[in-house]
């Protein structure tokens, strides 16, 4: 995946090493975090969800995970380096760290393993645990960047835990007409954090949850939830990162029949909708632009449990990305990309990747005629290859009818459609169209705790890590160029999770398929 991303000029590697599913990075300090939360029953995610969601020591026969040991992430951050690129690590904090909370509760509001996911922050060993596992990541990562986390907070145990509430008087905070004193006490969390970390020469992101409070002096704000979250700290003279769910989430289905498609959390977001978002709106004045300094997509792995089904969902979905980030406004021609792709595939190929080949494939979706207000099939491909199709469920052929209009939904159609393509073979599109029905893009969220209605149908094998990509440079072009976000699970055969990338030779800079000539952008 290293050198795919070197291929497309994504120049981050962010690495969300913590989570409530697990702890992934060797912590010295803290042995029981490698010895018992990054471990648990069950060979999948949802398995371990049904079963209790409770972690296990390393050596019960039982156990499925693993960790990342110091040596293999220097490893991994020497190899990236030689790709140029950076690796910028993640620490969950206060929220996501149920992982955490269980091996070591004192530093819960409770004080109970399994009591919440929310560290204490009335608890000074709190930041004394966040400080000294810090200062163990940044001696592993070079990184300007240490991520932070902070989204997905309730902060519900603060509200009733005498410490937090301590800790809320002690500082003054108060309910006001935006936020809760809890809010507040987050962002006094993130600020001490941020502080620490500019003392030893680092700088934070954060997810736009940080926005809720007072954004700490010099985050770095990551836009998930939307885009108006980035909007407002670029107005506020912050940096910040579009990653909005509704264009750059790679976990989200690509095809417009989910349930013929691999396991997945949900949503819809083909390549043509990615390629399609603007990072910068045109509602944000020139002054303000500038602090929209790249773009990410996520590829969060609840629901995918192999490298395989990863850059599946993966490729080619990530190039579109890369000209998002990397071609000049106004200069982007879905077209001339579309064309581009079946040699992108070719390189995938040679590189050994696995990819989706459903954006040659057929899509259909249910459109209301503006004229006569009837709702109608529309199947669609990305070329003019013709598309032939049934309305009985039988299977097309290449002596079936060939789609020319739309159909109109008068009744229920069991629609099967396919484009025969000797160079990209693609599968049969399948679909129930009922009068009543509408297509339902789910916005969804970052994460989701009810499993898909095929859950049971998971592939055994793999403990989740989050993959994410987050490709930086201002929109302007005139600064130093960089990020793009992974973290990628290998599972040995002892159920270990190993090295993530291919450790092969590599020369230190590949040229984009996509971008001939003299690279825009030096990296």
């Amino acid at each position: 995946q290293l050198r795919m991303m070197a291929s497309l000029k994504l120049n981050r590697l962010h690495w969300h090493l913590t989570d409530g599913a697990g702890w992934r990075i060797q912590i010295d300090r803290y042995p029981l975090l490698t010895e018992v939360a990054a471990w648990r029953r069950g060979a999948t995610w949802q398995q371990w969800r049904d079963g209790g969601a409770e972690y296990c020591r390393f050596d019960d026969p039982e156990a499925s995970g693993g960790y990342y040991t110091k040596e293999e992430i220097r490893e991994v951050v020497a190899y990236a380096d030689s790709l140029h690129i950076t690796v910028i690590p993640e620490i969950e904090m206060p929220g996501h760290s149920e992982e955490v909370l269980a091996v070591y509760p004192g530093l819960s509001c409770k004080g109970e393993p399994y009591s919440g996911g929310d560290f204490c922050i009335g608890n000074d060993a709190t930041f004394e645990f966040l400080e000294n596992v810090l200062t163990e990541v940044m001696e592993l990562f070079p990184s300007e960047y240490i991520h932070i986390g902070g989204d997905e907070c309730p902060k519900t145990r603060w509200e009733k835990c005498p410490a937090c509430q301590a800790r809320i008087k002690a500082l003054g905070l108060k309910d006001d007409d935006r936020h809760s004193a809890e809010h507040y006490l987050q962002s006094y969390v993130t600020a001490r954090i941020e502080k620490f970390l500019n003392e030893h020469g680092r700088r934070i992101i954060g997810w736009d949850e940080i926005l809720e409070g007072e954004l700490a002096p010099n985050a770095t704000v990551m836009s998930w939830r939307g885009t108006e979250g980035g909007i407002y700290a670029a107005k506020m003279g912050h940096d910040a990162i579009m990653t909005p769910t509704t264009y750059c989430y790679l976990d989200y289905c690509q095809a417009s029949d989910p349930e013929n498609e691999p396991l997945n959390i949900g949503g819809y977001v083909p390549i043509e909708k990615l390629y399609s978002y603007e990072p910068v709106p045109d509602s944000l004045a020139t002054d303000y632009a500038k602090h929209i300094i790249g773009v990410q997509a996520n590829l969060w792995t609840e629901y995918i449990p192999t490298n395989e089904q990863l850059e599946y969902m993966l490729l080619p979905r990530v190039a579109a990305l890369s000209e998002v980030q990397w071609c000049d406004r106004g200069t982007r021609e879905w077209t001339r990309f579309a064309q581009a792709l079946p040699h992108m595939l070719q390189i995938y190929d040679r590189m050994g990747l696995n990819y989706a080949t459903t954006v040659f494939g057929v899509t259909g979706l249910t459109e209301k005629n503006a004229e006569t207000g009837v709702e109608e099939i529309v199947l669609s491909t990305i070329d003019q290859t013709p598309i032939h199709y049934t309305l009985d469920g039988s299977e097309p052929t290449a002596e079936s009818p060939v789609y020319t209009a739309p159909i109109a939904l008068d009744k229920e159609y069991s629609v099967k459609a396919a484009v025969f393509r000797e160079e990209i073979p693609t599968r049969v599109f399948s679909k129930t169209f009922t009068p009543t029905e509408q297509e339902k893009n789910n916005s969804g969220g970052r994460r989701s705790d009810s499993a898909p209605d095929n859950a049971s149908d998971i592939v055994s094998g793999g403990s989740e890590a989050f993959f994410v990509f987050f490709a930086r440079g201002t929109h302007q072009r005139n600064e130093k160029n960089y990020l793009c976000i992974v973290m990628v699970p290998v599972r040995r055969t002892d159920g270990t999770i190993g090295n993530p990338v291919r450790i092969r030779n590599s020369t230190r800079c590949c040229e984009s398929p996509l971008h001939k000539g003299e690279p825009r952008n030096t990296l």
